[in-house]
């Protein structure tokens, strides 16, 4: 039986042309804030000094930050603070926290949640998720008195990390002295991922 050459060498020419699966593109592993590792959130060093400052992985949860604080968060990797202050209250910082921020080269994001048509309600929790997507490094989550973002937090982590009401009122015990209060934001029966 004769071999055909030409059929050999097409054969051999169209396998080392198919693409191998060791060759295929992996997917990229997701390394956004919004899949970082969670941790129990403990008291960072100078925290007191504004108010209270915790750190829960690569997450800070913060009362309002001043300008020696987010300075020391950005040289830290800090890449996104999200500011849950309602306008009224921004108004009250002493100083341009927005262009403080922004010339630290770090991006800023506002979240109002306060009183009226910034009450806590599942669009911040969705908000916080994407803005988390969108980021790698860490983040600084802040307000007043590091209650609404402590708050924020552990309605993200019910929501969409899993976490139980009781795993999540525990964080909130070490970072408001309180219950997260999940169902501000979530309602009474949220949903889990």
């Amino acid at each position: 039986m004769p071999i055909d050459l030409v059929a050999v060498a097409s054969l051999a020419l169209a396998l080392a042309l198919a693409p191998n699966q060791d060759d295929e593109p992996k997917p990229k592993p997701d390394t956004s804030l919004a899949s970082a590792p969670i941790e129990a959130p403990e008291a960072v060093e100078g925290g007191k000094t504004i108010g209270g400052l915790y750190r829960s992985g690569p997450i800070y949860l913060a009362a309002q930050p001043d300008p020696e604080t987010l300075s020391r968060l950005a040289k830290d990797g800090v890449t996104v603070v999200i500011n849950l202050r309602p306008p009224e209250e921004i108004e009250s910082v002493p100083f341009d926290e927005p262009a403080l921020v922004k010339s630290l080269g770090v991006d800023y994001v506002t979240i109002p949640i306060g009183r009226g048509p910034y009450a806590p309600r599942l669009e911040a929790v969705e908000q916080l998720r994407e803005t988390l997507a969108a980021h790698e490094g860490k983040a600084l989550i802040h307000c007043s008195a590091a209650i609404r973002a402590s708050r924020l937090w552990a309605a993200h982590l019910v929501k969409d990390r899993g976490l139980s009401r009781e795993q999540v009122d525990a964080f909130t015990q070490i970072t408001t002295g309180g219950p997260a209060r999940v169902e501000q934001f979530l309602g009474d029966e949220p949903e889990n991922p």
